[in-house]
């Protein structure tokens, strides 16, 4: 009996709040905002493995080539396609706690062993080199953690996921880093790190730090090697992408990847002065949260003077009153759907908006 994702079923089925105060990404936008023709769209898609001007665009983004990159329908779904060609029933998977529960989900309909390493709250959710090395063994396939983290939102330093690849690679294992929020940052996105090595994955879409869920438009960056692998694990799973094969220029909301608005001019601006209404409700916060030990977040980041994070260092989107720094994370609703019963999301801030340079 298959039992399913515990927290997608509680998304779904929470779907219609009427207030959603822990919205985890970008607002969508309708058809209209794409300025589209009905012309414009090609319903019969040709089969073939991605679509060119997609797959230069991300790669392009990226600093790949285009054979390194593969499609998939949102980054659930190409963590599910990286994790169905690379993992055997029975093969052993180290994956991060706290995660994103889908991910357990995946693996588990896969028949892979699941081991868990942990990122602590004391110690700002950051890695421990030496308990995952003492965890690898020789059925272990790979290594999987979200970066930044989800739920903490906690950015890596980039010398401990070159550590952690090292470690992956001594393994015979590979590496795969969901990337989901990595370009919700307000400042410059770090480089993906799919340039670690050859044993290392990174997954990631259109779907939060753009706000274009409705695309199903995810992608994996990967060495060429396993590129072709995947596509042809693909080949049993999904004929064609789910992006329109042909939309004028290459195409618009979905080539665009340069910027985070991701669309050209078709949106209305943003409200004046959102970004400002989170500051007086930050100073009001509680000092005591690092006591409590809960996440915290906020949009825009938190004015100079506030504690940061444990390790010094946090995502560019959001600051931590106390020890944690969180970006955006998923929503709280679901507690168990984390590992963690006691964790809880505290959010303050306006809602999420587009904009130049980002939500506001």
């Amino acid at each position: 009996m298959t039992r399913g994702s515990v927290y997608m079923r509680w998304a779904k089925e929470h779907a219609a709040a009427r207030y959603n105060l822990a919205n985890s990404g970008l607002l969508g936008c309708s058809t209209a905002d794409l300025v589209l023709e009905p012309g414009d769209v090609q319903v019969n898609a040709a089969t073939r493995d991605g679509y060119p001007p997609l797959l230069e665009a991300i790669a392009a983004q990226y600093g790949v080539s285009p054979g390194q990159v593969v499609t998939a329908p949102g980054t659930s779904g190409a963590n599910f396609l990286a994790f169905a060609a690379l993992v055997d029933p029975g093969d052993e998977v180290l994956v991060e706690r706290p995660t994103y529960e889908p991910i357990l989900a995946a693996l588990g309909f896969l028949g892979a062993q699941i081991r868990r390493f942990e990122r602590r709250f004391e110690n700002g959710y950051h890695l421990d080199l030496d308990e995952v090395r003492s965890l690898l063994t020789d059925r272990t396939r790979l290594l999987v953690l979200a970066d930044p983290h989800n739920p903490s939102g906690v950015m890596l330093e980039p010398e401990e996921v070159a550590g952690l690849a090292r470690l992956a690679e001594g393994a015979g294992a590979h590496l795969l880093v969901d990337e989901v929020y990595r370009d919700i940052w307000f400042e410059a996105a770090p480089p993906s790190h799919v340039h670690l090595g050859p044993n290392v994955l990174a997954t990631s879409s259109l779907t939060k730090s753009y706000g274009l869920s409705g695309l199903r438009c995810g992608w994996i960056l990967c060495a060429p090697d396993v590129a072709r692998r995947l596509w042809l694990t693909r080949d049993a799973m999904q004929a064609v992408d789910s992006v329109p094969p042909r939309l004028p220029g290459g195409p618009r909301g979905v080539a665009r990847l340069r910027h985070p608005r991701a669309l050209d001019d078709g949106l209305p601006p943003p409200p004046q002065g959102r970004g400002r209404q989170a500051s007086p409700r930050l100073a009001a916060c509680p000092r005591d949260l690092d006591r409590a030990g809960a996440i915290f977040r906020s949009s825009p980041p938190l004015p100079a003077g506030l504690r940061r994070d444990a390790g010094g260092r946090g995502a560019g989107a959001g600051a931590a009153v106390g020890r944690v720094t969180a970006g955006w994370v998923e929503p709280p609703g679901a507690p168990e759907a984390f590992q963690r019963p006691a964790l809880r999301s505290l959010t303050l801030g306006p809602s999420p908006l587009r904009g130049e340079g980002g939500p506001t």
